[in-house]
């Protein structure tokens, strides 16, 4: 029996939303918006301030990893559990509540059933996702902005989310 599941190039998609010239504006201005006397985000928190990635990473990526399972089939029914599939989707945090707020800036990560997750770990499955993440930490990618000119931007994940 063949056991597989699907991974979505987080660097790719990544590249390919900060690619549109409005997402693009929206992230560098959000990026460097701070509320000294509120805390209006994470951003504003002694959490970032105090973390040392996002200190010497001004323009990071800070991403939202949900982890979640979900059924197919009717989960009332006889098929209950046998086509459970885990997936995780991310998000930029650092974007406008009128971006962040939408379904359609939720990106699919990676899909797996959940028996496999179970038997093979989630090391083992999470393996090229935890790669990229790696990969944007240390190296970033290039995005041109309007002037065709290449940014590079580093990331990391600001929070991870999941139920039980």
């Amino acid at each position: 029996m063949k056991h597989n599941f699907h991974y979505v190039p987080i660097l790719s998609s990544l590249k390919a939303l900060l690619s549109h010239k409005q997402i693009l504006e929206n992230f560098l201005k959000e990026s460097n918006e701070c509320f000294p006397t509120n805390i209006r985000s994470f951003k504003d928190s002694e959490c970032y301030k105090s973390n040392i990635f996002f200190k010497t990473n001004q323009n990071s990526n800070q991403i939202i990893l949900y982890i979640d399972d979900f059924e197919t089939s009717n989960p009332l029914g006889d098929c209950r559990k046998k086509q459970e599939l885990c997936g995780v989707y991310y998000r930029i945090r650092n974007l406008h509540q009128k971006y962040k707020s939408k379904s359609r800036f939720t990106q699919l990560a990676l899909i797996v059933k959940t028996d496999y997750l179970k038997k093979f770990g989630y090391g083992t499955v999470l393996e090229p996702l935890i790669r990229d993440l790696k990969k944007l930490e240390n190296e970033g990618i290039n995005v041109p902005n309007a002037n065709g000119q290449l940014i590079n931007f580093k990331g990391t994940i600001s929070f991870l989310v999941s139920d039980n």
